[in-house]
């Protein structure tokens, strides 16, 4: 008897011959005996390439001689090891469908529909037929090479989008076409019937969504949207990609591959914020994956957020940080951020809309709208100057005046002449320089000039004593000034603490350089009824930091003003 071994590679066929020599040679027209001439080969044709897709059913058919219901196809993992190794495992793909048994034609295999594994090139091993009590897992009996399975698709990716920013996904894989599709899905898998769809305004309006002209079998892309594929609306939210070759029309169901997550960061919309002048101010937001370079601008109610032809932004100013819009970030987490404004001291009173942007460059790139802000009118509360600092209300189409609550305290130049009393609507408490400031004068008109009366024989006192006395407002920007109001000092019921001589100096620093614009000669205030006096200036001088100097008092030791 002679023993062939186990074949494993080459080309089965019939009427084959089995030649003889009597001994062994290297020489095969040596075997010139034939002791079978009908000699057969059975088993499968190889080099078959197989090629499916992640989603869609899985079947092939394999040719040979003599193949049988019995024989067994092994699917390998790419890299998996080779065929009739029993170090070899089985590809964690088409389930219990792998190993395949041939059906009753002997010829055709099915695998079933795959949705898990990853695209590559994976190994098809074949076994005439499994050994009863053998292990399925190994290629250990599945001895020949038959080909290669080419299992098409995407290889996963997640997809991180931003409202206001441009959303699309490029594809890397295997086998892949212009007939595949996307489908982005809040449900907590794909391969639904009826899926909840995501959209926004602006992207995934149609959804699914099918890849841009081009591409190749290996990379392809998708925009998620028409135009500029940006979001600006939409609820922030984490959900799925669900990937499907070919799929149906009319059955969602067909998007069985779950490619990755998809995250839609930034804010939520349909906030209402609101400041009052004259008090702290914040605007709070909460979102997804939110950012530290997040950034809102409040514009005119009429403008659209990410067209910069109508937004115009407010001037909006706090007491300390200057120009406050877009605010700068107090406190940042992935969802919530508070922006903080300060004190907001100048400002138009009314409604404005809070545009978002994320790393913005200009104000195109602020093109979600967030909510509403209105800014409401100041009030003002016994003795707050100190506490509440600066005020300055900015009324659209009338005079630039500054609020009963300027900060004094912050803004007197010099320790000598800190305010001692702050201003606050009301004409009983004022404020006073320091002692001594102004040069004390016998007879001094203490009980004012009410109705008629001339005050021209009050005595004066010059106030340059130890330096000037003075009080600076800060305007926050620059402004033309036309007019100011002044209600002359009033301490302790006495008219003698008020100015007479007051220049007005405005500046573009605080420190300096002043400009004199004019000089005014003030009346003592009536005690019992002070009112204001309005100063008209001849000229209307450009500054951001106004200075009244004080240079004479009506007769007393220090000067002051009640508002």
């Amino acid at each position: 008897m002679a023993y062939l071994g186990r074949l494993t590679n080459g080309q089965a066929g019939t009427a084959l011959s089995l030649c003889w020599r009597y001994e062994n040679s290297a020489q095969t027209l040596e075997y010139n005996v034939i002791i079978d001439g009908t000699f057969a080969l059975h088993g499968p044709s190889l080099n078959l390439a197989v090629s499916c897709k992640l989603g869609s059913p899985c079947s092939f058919t394999v040719s040979g001689v003599g193949v049988q219901t019995s024989n067994v196809v092994m699917v390998i993992a790419p890299g998996g090891g080779s065929c009739g190794s029993s170090e070899t495992m089985k590809a964690a793909a088409f389930g219990s469908a792998n190993p395949a048994v041939a059906d009753s034609s002997g010829t055709a295999y099915s695998l079933g529909t795959e949705t898990l594994a990853s695209p590559g090139s994976y190994m098809l091993c074949w076994t005439h037929a499994l050994n009863a009590g053998e292990s399925n897992d190994t290629a250990e009996d599945f001895r020949v090479h038959l080909g290669e399975l080419s299992l098409g698709g995407p290889f996963s990716q997640d997809l991180v989008c931003v409202l206001g920013k441009v959303c699309a996904i490029t594809l890397s894989g295997i086998g892949m076409s212009t007939s595949d599709s996307i489908l982005v899905t809040s449900e907590g898998s794909c391969g639904m019937s009826g899926p909840a769809l995501v959209n926004f305004t602006g992207l995934l309006e149609s959804n699914p969504v099918s890849p841009r002209a081009g591409g190749s079998a290996i990379s392809i892309s998708y925009s998620f949207g028409a135009g500029s594929s940006t979001a600006t609306a939409g609820i922030p939210q984490s959900a799925l990609l669900c990937w499907a070759s070919s799929p149906s029309a009319s059955d969602l169901s067909d998007f069985r591959i779950e490619l990755g997550t998809f995250v839609m960061q930034g804010p939520n919309q349909g906030i209402s914020a609101e400041c009052r002048l004259c008090h702290y101010c914040s605007v709070s937001i909460t979102g997804l994956g939110l950012s530290s370079s997040d950034q809102i601008l409040i514009i005119e109610a009429g403008g659209v957020c990410g067209n910069p032809s109508s937004m115009q932004s407010l001037n909006l100013f706090s007491s300390t940080g200057g120009l406050q819009n877009p605010p700068s970030i107090g406190s940042w987490t992935s969802t919530s951020i508070v922006y903080g404004i300060g004190i907001a001291t100048v400002g138009v009173p009314g409604e404005y809309t809070i545009c978002w942007g994320r790393s913005p460059g200009s104000f195109a790139d602020y093109a979600v709208t967030l909510g509403t802000f209105t800014l409401l009118d100041r009030t003002a509360t016994s003795f707050a100057g100190t506490a509440w600092g600066g005020c300055t209300e900015l009324v659209s189409g009338a005079d630039f005046s500054t609020a009963d609550t300027a900060p004094f305290r912050s803004n007197a130049y010099s320790d000598a002449f800190e305010a001692l009393r702050s201003m606050d609507n009301d004409t009983s408490t004022s404020w006073i320089s320091q002692a001594g400031s102004c040069t004390l004068q016998a007879g001094s008109c203490s009980a004012g000039i009410c109705g008629s009366q001339s005050f021209s024989s009050c005595p004066s006192g010059s106030c340059t004593v130890s330096g000037n006395v003075f009080l600076v407002f800060d305007l926050q920007i620059e402004r033309m000034l036309c007019k100011l109001q002044i209600v002359n000092g009033v301490v302790g019921g006495g008219a003698s603490f008020g100015a007479r001589s007051l220049v007005v100096e405005v500046a573009s620093a605080s420190s300096g350089p002043w400009t004199e614009v004019q000089e005014f000669v003030l009346a003592p205030a009536c005690p019992g009824s002070p009112v204001a006096e309005e100063l008209s200036l001849s000229t209307s001088p450009m500054g951001r930091f106004v200075r009244l100097r004080i240079t004479e008092g009506w007769g007393a030791n220090s000067v002051g003003l009640a508002e």
